[in-house]
Formats: C-alpha cells, structure tokens, sequence
C-alpha cells in the first residue's frame, strides 16, 4: 500500500510538473551577469544603423534519422526570424546549411546539454526541435551567450508550431539582451539585483521592468491573450492604481504567439546597443551586404510605434502606408519608387535614400518626408554629376565639427542632422563655405548629416560623435 500511494504521488508530481511546463514557452533563466557590467555601456554604445549577423542551424532528429524540421520548414523558421528584425536594421546571415543532431535522447527532451553540441565561438548557435517534442525554447541567458533552442508546439488555438513562430525571434531577443516586458513588474528572481516594477505612467520605463522606455508596463499576460482578436482577457493596476494597458503583439511578452508582430523602437535601439557592447554578439557581426535583395516591394503597412529599416541592393518600391508615431527608412542602391498606394502620413518619421547595401557607404542621395501625402510616383535615382561637395571634420567628433562646402550652390544651403530612427535633432542654415557646428548636445551615436543645396539638390554624409 505504501508503495502505491508513493507511486501515486509521483505520478501526481510528474502530472503537475507536466501542466507547469506546458503553460510557457520560455524557460530562459532571469539571469544576466553582464546587466551590471554594461549598463552604462549600453546606454552610451555608438551603434550602427544596422548589423548583421552570423547564425548556425541545428535541427535535433531521431538516431534513424526521422522527425526534426524539414528543410522547407527550417527556412520558414529563418525567414520569421529576418522578417521580425529586420525593420530594426538586424539580419541574420545562414549559409543554408543544417546541422542535423540525430539522437533519441536529445530528441525526446530539449535541454541546456545540447548547447555544447557542435557549438561555435563566431556565431549565433540556433537549435530546433521537433513540433511533437514538449513546447517550449531557451536562451542561454539574457545577453549572456549565443546559443538558444525552440521546440513544440503552442497548447492553446491555433496550436502552431512555436519553432516557426515569432517564439524564435522571441529567444533571439534574449541573446540580444532583451528582457521579458513583465521582467521587473513581477519580479523573475536570477541575478539582475535591479529589477523593479515599471509604472504603468511609463515614468520609470528605463530604469525599471525591462529597461525599455516604449514598452507599455506589463503585469504578466501569462499568455491570457486571446486569438484573433489579440486582446488580453484579464486585468490588474499597478502601484499607483493606474490599471495596465499591455501591448499584446510585442515579440517579448508572454502573449499568444499568433499575436508577436513586433519589437518596440526602444527595443530595437537596446538590441543595436547590445550588438555594439557585447564581445560574444561582436563576435557574430559579419558583412552581409551580398545578401540585401535586388529588387523589393513594400505592401506592408507599418504602425504607430513601430520601425521599418528596408533596403534593397537595386530598386525599393513602395506602395504602403507610415502611420503617425510611426518611423520608416528605405535604402535602394540605384532607385527608390513610391506609388500612388505610399503615404507618409502626418507625424511620421520618414526616410528614403540611395546607399549601397554595405552599411559603411556613403549615401548619395536622400529624400524625407513626413507630411500627409507623402511623396507619390517619385523615384530618387542616384546622380554621377555633384554640384556640391562638402567634408566634416573632425569626424568623429567630441562635440563641435567644422562642415567645409566647396561649389556656387553651396552658400545658403540648409544642413539638418539625423539620428539612426530619422528623427530631425538639428537644422541650420549655412552662411559661409566653413561652418562650426555645435552638437554638444547630442548624445554619443550615429547620425546623418543632410545638406539641401540652393537648387534643392539634396547630399548627405554620416557622422560620429563620441564622448
């Protein structure tokens, strides 16, 4: 009798430890020794408009070699991946290579172990399971190395695979040092010591939930998200009393997965930053301005809060819709094409230029728009003819930079200064063929220098400022 109840209550254990499991996807441990070491770091990193990065692909298999992802489904897993980062200017470079894993043991469970497997020290290491094997995906830390794995399938409608789901792009996040959106507003314990809960005013919104100041506070959705209509089914306040106003569709909540549409700009900014900082992300970053598409058509509109960073190596055409509060950049190496279908509506931050693919090449030409209207049936083609040339320096700079012009339409020109999301931080007139510029008061970064000539002849050059 003894021997059956201790059997029963086993059995019970497992079942409970069973249900647990099968209620999240993420069993990524709340622990980052680099928050401390990097956090000064990561707010003043001079990031790149865009990075690339080198992945590995693992698919686990039986012993027999059965089961795992098809080579079909493994290429829709990357492309989700790409289709999630891309608009905050990250690309993951595959050599279209799998890493098949055939093991039973491995297959039946997906575990820490299989990151010592056929790991590699100068890349993002992706391990997928089968969608029968327990649901669920890992990261090996937030921010803290370069291995994650996604296995099974969602328990809830529409029960799709979560390998082929923004739940990928969702443990990506955690290599790139995202945090969960409820990290901090309900305490997740591992040893980020700074954790707080973020006010639902967003007052607190750097310094406490997941560091990011446009995520909206989140309480835990606890993947009480409905679907279709993707509406969080419960509801709770905060400190204050203020009562919380989740964004269901961002990638690092625990929302239904059907619903991750996206990450936030603020998120998109830590995710460069990261990329910047960290020596195992570093290690990652390679040059993939070979695979920027030729041609690329934009249908896809982009929302409020949102950011879309699209590059083409030939032609972008675009016949979408930027909503307010939304920020757009396209890039085309020889011509950008706006239909009568593209707007930039008012209060949008709008960019097009011609730049080669490759991130460190100069921009030849830019246009800007951020009215209702847009800019429609226009195409900015790059010139071999310059009317006006001009030079920063020093550049990088600490503060101040002289801006040199050489050419008769130079005088009276406009210069206005970028940030990477095409935000305006400084406009200013040009009086004289050398200008000093004062731009102490913006922060360490990247940026663009736009100079419109007297015949509206538009040019443009990067610059760096380091503190």
């Amino acid at each position: 009798m003894k021997i059956f109840f201790r059997t029963l209550i086993t059995v019970i254990a497992l079942m409970a430890i069973t249900k647990i499991q099968a209620q999240t996807f993420c069993f990524t441990p709340s622990e980052s020794y680099n928050q401390d070491t990097y956090a000064a770091a990561l707010m003043n990193a001079t990031a790149s408009d865009s990075y690339c990065l080198r992945i590995y692909v693992h698919v686990i298999r039986r012993s027999n070699g059965t089961g795992g992802q098809t080579v079909a489904q493994t290429n829709q897993a990357i492309n989700i991946l790409n289709q999630d980062f891309n608009p905050h200017g990250v690309s993951f470079d595959w050599d279209n290579v799998i890493d098949y894993i055939d093991n039973d043991t491995y297959y039946s469970s997906a575990t820490t172990t299989i990151y010592t497997v056929n790991n590699h020290t100068n890349g993002i290491d992706v391990y997928l399971f089968d969608d029968a094997s327990s649901a669920g995906g890992r990261a090996n830390g937030v921010g803290e190395s370069s291995e994650f794995w996604v296995s099974g399938s969602y328990w809830k409608t529409p029960f799709n695979s979560l390998v082929r789901s923004s739940v990928i792009s969702h443990e990506m996040g955690h290599v790139l040092f995202l945090w969960h959106t409820h990290h901090g507003t309900v305490n997740e314990g591992g040893n980020d010591t700074s954790q707080c809960p973020e006010l639902v005013s967003g007052t607190n919104g750097s310094t406490c939930g997941d560091y990011v100041a446009d995520t909206p506070a989140d309480p835990h959705l606890q993947f009480n998200v409905n679907h279709p209509a993707c509406t969080w089914t419960s509801s709770g306040t905060d400190a204050n009393g203020a009562s919380y106003n989740p964004d269901e569709r961002i990638i690092m909540s625990y929302t239904n997965p059907s619903c991750m549409t996206l990450f936030t700009a603020g998120q998109g900014q830590r995710i460069r930053n990261s990329i910047a900082t960290l020596p195992h992300l570093q290690n990652a970053v390679v040059n993939c301005g070979d695979n920027c598409p030729e041609n690329l058509s934009i249908t896809q509109n982009v929302l409020s809060g949102s950011t879309d960073l699209q590059k083409a190596s030939n032609t972008l055409t675009a016949s979408n819709v930027i909503a307010n509060g939304a920020t757009a950049t396209y890039t085309a190496g020889s011509k950008l094409v706006f239909t009568n279908g593209f707007r930039a509506t008012s209060g949008a931050q709008f960019t097009a230029k011609i730049e080669d693919c490759n991130a460190n090449s100069s921009i030849e030409n830019v246009a800007k728009s951020d009215t209702e209207g847009g800019t429609k049936n226009a195409q900015i083609t790059t010139s071999s003819t310059k009317e006006v040339f001009f030079q920063l320096h020093p550049n990088p700079t600490r503060g101040q930079f002289t801006i040199s012009t050489i050419g008769k339409y130079s005088k009276g020109a406009s210069i206005k200064i970028f940030n990477t999301l095409g935000t305006l931080q400084l406009d200013k007139n040009i009086l004289t063929m050398s200008t000093t510029i004062d731009a102490n008061s913006l922060s360490e970064g990247l940026y663009y220098i736009i100079m419109e000539d007297t015949t509206g002849k538009i040019y443009s050059k990067k610059l760096i400022i380091k503190r």
